[in-house]
């Protein structure tokens, strides 16, 4: 991303934490096929930007996804061990904050963009014997892209305007999962 003032220059981030929740369901006439819905969060610490700054982006998904039911057993009949892949629109809420920014008050915008989540993983079934549905754990990589508009505010009559460049984010996610 790009700050814009009197001088232009250009950020970098750290990696941060992302935390999230999914929902969805498989059907059951073609079980390799599901849809999902996703809800997550994460707030990447910015290294360089000469303000305190807080990004926080907000992706609501919609996804398209397809596994393999792999170790089928009269317990797991979709599969113990599941590959899958998922792809779809999320929309993607950011905010921004500028803090110590010497005016009256702080920065702050808003905006609703539309991009880009894909992913894939790995679902291991667990502790389905006694349980009306199954407990998972999973890992996934998940891919974001989104073009945020500009973020503008004005205060004490000076427009403040930062440009952000198209974001990408890669995320490794561990979880736990309940299917029923």
């Amino acid at each position: 991303g790009r700050f814009l003032s009197e001088e232009e220059g250009t950020v970098e981030f750290k990696p941060g934490v992302s935390v999230g929740v999914r929902g969805g369901h498989w059907l059951e006439s073609v079980p390799w096929i599901g849809f999902g819905f996703d809800l997550s969060y994460f707030d990447p610490e910015i290294k360089n930007f000469g303000l305190p700054a807080e990004l926080e982006i907000f992706p609501i998904s919609g996804l398209l996804m397809l596994r393999v039911p792999l170790l089928k057993s009269a317990i797991y009949p979709q599969g113990r061990l599941q590959p899958y892949v998922g792809a779809g629109p999320s929309a993607f809420v950011t905010r921004l904050k500028l803090k110590e920014t010497g005016l009256s008050r702080n920065f702050s915008d808003t905006m609703i963009n539309l991009g880009l989540d894909a992913r894939g993983g790995i679902n291991f079934l667990f502790a389905g014997e006694n349980l009306p549905g199954a407990l998972s754990l999973f890992l996934e990589y998940r891919f974001t892209r989104f073009n945020p508009l500009d973020l503008k505010d004005k205060i004490d009559g000076v427009s403040i305007k930062v440009e952000l460049d198209p974001l990408d984010t890669h995320h490794f996610v561990v979880g736990v999962g309940y299917h029923f």
